[in-house]
This record gives structure tokens, C-alpha cells and sequence, in this order.
């Protein structure tokens, strides 16, 4: 699963940054040639999408498995507590410190 969610993100991404999935090879390489770079999108990088999808799929996948069981693990006494949603509200700001950007 999150091999699929990297390769389909990092799609999405590339879509947005202009690139195309079917480019007309020969008017593309023409369009080069004659200076007008900018008529034709470029096409999708095929060897990014595989660096990404085998990241999500050998490293990412196996890592958030393994922190997420062990976070449930740690906190299954809080979820039957008193207060199930006060713990949840913790638990996803504790996963967005430990977890999120610097």
C-alpha cells in the first residue's frame, strides 16, 4: 500500500509541476531544436517514480508500520481511559512532534 501511495504521489506532484504522462516525441524534439521550449511539456520522470515508489514500498512502508504498531502498543491504555478523545487529540499532535518536519 504505500508503495502505491508513493508512486501515485509523486505522479500527482509531477503533474503539477507541468510534466506530462504522452508527449509527442518528434514534435517535442523539434520544438527543442528550433528554440520554443516552452509549446511541448516535458515527460514524466519514469526513474524518479520507480526511486519513489521502491522508498515507499522497502523503506517508508515497513518503518510506519513498525512506529505506528508501536505507538498503539505504548498507548492502548489511554484509549480506554475516561477521556478517549482528549487521548486522541494527544496522540496526534505526540505523532506530529516525533513524526513531522523540523
Amino acid at each position: 500500500m504505500a508503495g502505491f501511495l508513493w508512486f501515485s504521489g509523486d505522479l500527482i506532484s509531477q503533474s503539477l509541476e507541468g510534466k506530462r504522462f504522452f508527449v509527442n516525441q518528434p514534435h517535442h524534439r523539434r520544438a527543442i531544436k528550433d528554440g520554443d521550449d516552452h509549446s511541448f511539456p516535458e515527460p514524466v520522470d519514469w526513474t524518479r517514480v520507480l526511486q519513489m515508489t521502491s522508498y515507499g514500498l522497502f523503506a517508508a512502508g515497513p518503518i510506519y508500520t513498525w512506529w505506528y504498531g508501536l505507538l498503539d502498543r505504548k498507548t492502548l491504555h489511554l484509549k480506554t481511559g475516561k477521556f478517549p478523545p482528549l487521548v486522541a487529540i494527544f496522540l496526534i499532535y505526540l505523532f506530529q512532534f516525533l513524526c513531522g518536519d523540523i
